[in-house]
Formats: structure tokens, C-alpha cells, sequence
């Protein structure tokens, strides 16, 4: 996933909170780091376990 295919993902439900998790391998698919750090601006880092990131919003 690209960070541009972010973006419909929260549109629809401004007003919801959002729950995401992503495995290290996030990382090679986008060695380039932009789509994580796209959902780094828009959704708090929550924990990092055995190599899975959460986060969630609101």
C-alpha cells in the first residue's frame, strides 16, 4: 500500500476512532518509509510487539 491509499481508508468515518496494526515487513513493501510515516501523522504509535507496530487514532 502506497501512503495515497491511506486516505480512503479514514475519509469515510471522520469521526470514528481507527485501530491499525502492521507487521515489520511494512518496511520491505515501502523501503522508501513514506507510508509509514503517513500513518505516523495521522494515527498515534501505540506499542511495538515481536515486530508488529499499533497504532490507533482519537
Amino acid at each position: 500500500m502506497t501512503a495515497d491509499g491511506l486516505a480512503p481508508i479514514r475519509e469515510p468515518h471522520p469521526d470514528t476512532r481507527t485501530l491499525a496494526a502492521f507487521t515489520g515487513d511494512i518496511m520491505a513493501a515501502n523501503p522508501k518509509g513514506d507510508t509509514l510515516a503517513r500513518i505516523q501523522q495521522n494515527i498515534a504509535f501505540t506499542r511495538l510487539h515481536m515486530e508488529t507496530y499499533a497504532f490507533k487514532s482519537g
